[in-house]
């Protein structure tokens, strides 16, 4: 697959998100780093976020895969992933471009996802924080879901570190904090 970038449609602290010219798809990028020291290097790896996403992808559980975009793929250090477009063909808009959303399947769908998440002790922080990891799928003029499209795990070793993170019981009460804030900022 020969794949054209086009614009540039996100950004984050690992990587930069560009929608691929002609197809429904988009390319995660990571962004070039600047060379750290040989001691440093051994001591603090860097991590390939894309790869990382990717194994978490292929782990999720499987009532989950509803909520996750059909394709993805990696090749080398980039990450290819579906577009979610809405039932009239647009791009879905992230729940940060959206703002604040009444549609009640949208949070029934979104308190389900954080269900199963605690359930399984996927402890996935960042899809909750900030509203730019999940978009709003429109699949009817008025039934919305949730589809979550940057997940990765970020545990204790995460700037800064956070030994608490060991703990069972800190990271779910970090991720029932952060899913609590998100409902307060976008429930309408």
């Amino acid at each position: 697959m020969n794949m054209e970038l086009s614009e540039k449609i996100g950004e984050g602290h690992h990587r930069e998100c560009f929608a691929v010219d002609g197809e429904n798809l988009i390319v995660k990028k990571l962004k070039r780093k600047k060379q750290r020291s040989c001691f440093l290097k051994k001591l603090l790896p860097v991590r390939n976020v894309n790869a990382e996403e990717f194994q978490l992808y292929k782990s999720l559980p499987g009532s989950l895969k509803e909520y996750l975009p059909s394709y993805m793929e990696m090749k080398d250090d980039i990450l290819i992933m579906e577009r979610i477009t809405d039932y009239d063909g647009n791009f879905s808009k992230t729940v940060l471009e959206y703002g604040r959303i009444e549609n009640d399947n949208f949070w029934e769908e979104t308190e389900r996802i954080a269900r199963i998440l605690t359930e399984e002790k996927v402890w996935m922080f960042d899809i909750f924080h900030h509203g730019n990891n999940i978009v709003v799928k429109k699949i009817s003029e008025d039934t919305f879901i949730p589809v979550l499209i940057d997940f990765k795990r970020v545990g204790w070793r995460a700037y800064p570190l956070q030994l608490n993170l060991l703990f069972e019981k800190e990271k779910r009460k970090k991720f029932r904090r952060r899913f609590g804030s998100f409902l307060k900022r976008y429930r309408a």
